[in-house]
């Protein structure tokens, strides 16, 4: 239980600056009591400060968390979502991996594979490195939030390259925006690792439906398959089946 509540309250917070105990207490359905404990011990793992009444995120988690924080708040939903989009990849496939901590669980599925992965992210890299996959690490300029590589340098490594996935994951996911990021060197990125694949994934859990980031990476009808962990509303759904885009999730 606290684990869920610990994702909701950084869910929050990515949405608004600082929340009040007794805001968190009502959203959440739960005592302040409890509250007070969960903020006690998300302090003590460093992701939040805490303030007289209330809680913001840890200064340098404004908008985007470091990796190991990350993946230390993944629930089950991203695992799966991983695990899914794996069963896609074959022994002497190529792939392109984007950033996240669903990106990086689906390079720990596929690192045993017989595959060449190439990627920016410094932490994906290095769980790939894990197995029998060969990996291609970007040059770019280094994230230090996110030991992610950007820049001209990283997006021309890709331009070189043809693969046959793209893997990536979204700031936030909708309709009239498509993907967004929060970043403009992230959504740079990704533009240029996709128009290198013949088959582009995205991997979005469903708390990414309905939100638009500031910048914008790419229009939903650039993706081949959508993987996620809920059906998605009706909207959604018409606009797929109209783009011929396979709706892949967790819960089939």
């Amino acid at each position: 239980m606290y684990d869920q509540r610990r994702e909701n309250i950084l869910n929050l917070l990515e949405n608004k600056p600082s929340l009040t105990i007794k805001e968190l207490s009502g959203t959440l359905e739960v005592s302040e009591m409890t509250v007070r404990r969960d903020l006690s011990k998300m302090e003590r793992e460093g992701v939040v400060q805490r303030s007289f009444g209330g809680v913001s995120l840890s200064k340098g988690l404004l908008l985007e968390q470091a990796m190991p924080m990350r993946a230390a708040n993944m629930p089950n939903a991203k695992r799966q979502i991983a695990a899914l989009a794996a069963s896609l990849v074959e022994d002497g496939d190529s792939v392109a991996l984007d950033n996240g901590t669903s990106i990086n669980e689906l390079a720990r599925c596929i690192a045993k594979k017989n595959i060449f992965i190439v990627t920016s992210s410094i932490h994906v890299a290095i769980t790939a490195s894990q197995g029998e996959a060969v990996v291609h690490l970007s040059g770019g300029e280094l994230n230090k939030n996110l030991f992610t590589l950007f820049g001209p340098a990283a997006q021309d490594h890709y331009k070189g390259l043809n693969y046959k996935y793209a893997f990536v994951g979204a700031g936030g996911v909708s309709l009239m925006e498509g993907v967004t990021e929060f970043k403009e060197d992230a959504a740079a990125l990704k533009q240029t690792m996709l128009r290198q694949a013949r088959t582009k994934v995205l991997l979005a859990d469903h708390t990414k439906f309905g939100e638009a980031k500031l910048f914008r990476a790419a229009a939903l009808n650039t993706f081949d398959i959508l993987i996620t962990d809920k059906i998605p509303n009706r909207d959604y759904l018409d606009y797929f089946k109209k783009n011929d885009i396979k709706i892949m999730t967790t819960t089939q």
